[in-house]
């Protein structure tokens, strides 16, 4: 085997996944059912899900038909009766119409969009006035069409809190489609997209709140991100529920955040589907408190097409959920199906630093490079890590146990100094098909040493999951 190939996807793997979410300003379906029950010891329960619904296996993802307009059926409709200034399409310069609405709004006001396609030549930027609400009045978020043909960055570009946007059509922005950096903003019923489909010049997020409070993302749908499709990054408490991501590069990233809940998603056909990150050197330090349930996941095996050296650009195909370092993390009750390469991956920031040299893998002080209190119990798995692409398929000419499949869940196995318990906890069918990578056995070893490492890994793996068994952390949401 040639351990430096090997390990040399596997750093591209993490880089990948760890750089998913980069913060800076450019960014560079199932239904629910009333509350959740409980989420077993260690976790509570969330506030929806997808209620024991039935879930027919995937017989063939190229079968899937994807959608050619927004269609989330239980959507609910919007209200058209409260508007306190109506602009209409007119086809030319559109931008500077509903900026000029912008600029003359007062805090509680709601700017209604009439049906029709609005000829977008600039970003819509809300930076002065508070509380305000900007939606369409069609019948459905297409109705309401803003088509910014690759001109200007980003569609709306907002600064100010309790922001609302609902019911319309964003499509072909250079940049992200909603970035919001305030607090109490919601996104309810978007759709966007880009008409060239999924390729590297579109923008790289779809919905982007970050440094942000409270924020609510619902009956979204988003697909064709470069990066990522739903996005909330260095934020406190968030509700991300009911939205359909799809043919992304990303799937629905949860990053450097604390509180926040993401339950009710439909996410398929991205390269990598539901990923909570904990990257270093950002604002915010941690990935807490995050639970993830009653998600499908499925057929997230869509080739990459990030823009070439970019992190994201080598996210392995066939990822269903992975938690990059976090320190209270629960996903529970997902259904996960057809993913490719593996159905659940927890991997450290440690390991990337000793493949790439980096003798400090901490990031500035107080970040903890290690997964801690990550607990994944419940989950429905089927036919995952059946085709392993790219870093997997390596790992799998290394690790015997994979002759016939890719691990359910597999953990790198690295534990901070002086912790005997990381709590990788596991519920019992996540531990009857389990890898641990190395058996904290490797982190002795010189950074950039690519073959003492990759020797090292080869050796130490275990499908042994005892102590993997432990409660978890209690994941309580506000």
């Amino acid at each position: 085997m040639n351990f430096k190939l090997l390990i040399s996807v596997l750093l591209a793997a993490f880089i990948g996944v760890a750089g998913c979410g980069d913060d800076s300003s450019n960014g560079g379906s199932g239904g629910t059912a009333g509350s959740g029950g409980t989420a077993g010891s260690g976790g509570t329960a969330g506030s929806g899900g997808t209620g024991g619904m039935a879930w027919v296996p995937i017989e063939d993802c190229t079968a899937i038909a994807m959608p050619t307009t927004y269609s989330i059926e239980d959507a609910p409709p919007t209200a058209m009766d409260d508007c306190t200034d109506t602009v209409s399409a007119t086809g030319t310069n559109d931008a500077a119409v509903i900026n000029s609405a912008v600029e003359l709004a007062s805090s509680g006001d709601v700017i209604c969009l009439s049906p029709g396609t609005y000829d977008m030549e600039a970003s819509v930027t809300v930076s002065s006035v508070a509380n305000l609400t900007i939606k369409g009045i069609g019948t459905s978020p297409a109705d309401v069409k803003l088509d910014y043909k690759s001109r200007g960055d980003r569609g709306f570009d907002v600064t100010t809190d309790g922001f609302t946007i609902e019911n319309m059509w964003i499509v072909n922005t250079a940049g992200n489609g909603v970035e919001v950096q305030a607090d109490g903003s919601v996104f309810r019923k978007l759709y966007v997209t880009w008409d060239a489909g999924s390729v590297e010049a579109n923008g790289a997020y779809a919905a982007y709140p970050t440094h942000c409070t409270n924020t609510t993302v619902e009956y979204v749908e988003v697909t064709g991100a470069s990066d990522a499709g739903l996005y909330i990054g260095q934020c406190e408490g968030g509700m991300i529920r009911n939205n359909k991501v799809y043919a992304n590069q990303a799937g629905l990233e949860v990053e450097n955040s604390k509180d926040v809940e993401v339950y009710g998603n439909d996410i398929f056909n991205n390269v990598g589907g539901l990923l909570p990150l904990q990257e270093p050197n950002l604002d915010r330090l941690k990935n807490e408190n995050v639970l993830m349930h009653d998600n499908l996941v499925y057929c997230n095996n869509h080739p990459s097409f990030a823009k070439p050296g970019s992190t994201v650009s080598n996210i392995p195909p066939g990822t269903g959920m992975m938690a990059f370092s976090g320190d209270g993390i629960e996903l529970r009750d997902n259904i996960l199906d057809s993913n490719d390469s593996v159905g659940a991956l927890v991997v450290s920031n440690v390991l990337l630093c000793q493949i790439t040299g980096d003798k400090d893998c901490s990031g500035q002080p107080g970040y903890v490079p290690y997964p801690q209190n990550i607990y994944i119990h419940d989950n429905t798995y089927i036919n995952n890590g059946t085709n392993p692409q790219g870093t997997f398929a390596l790992i799998a000419t290394v690790v015997d146990a994979w002759a016939d499949g890719v691990s359910t869940v597999v953990w790198d196995g690295y534990k901070e100094a002086g912790t005997t318990d990381p709590k990788i906890c596991l519920g019992q069918a996540e531990r009857d098909s389990y890898t641990d990578l190395t058996s904290d056995q490797c982190q002795d070893i010189t950074a950039g040493d690519i073959n003492a490492l990759g020797d090292c890994f080869a050796a130490n793996n275990t499908q042994d999951p005892a102590g993997r068994d432990c409660a978890g952390t209690a994941v309580v949401l506000p």
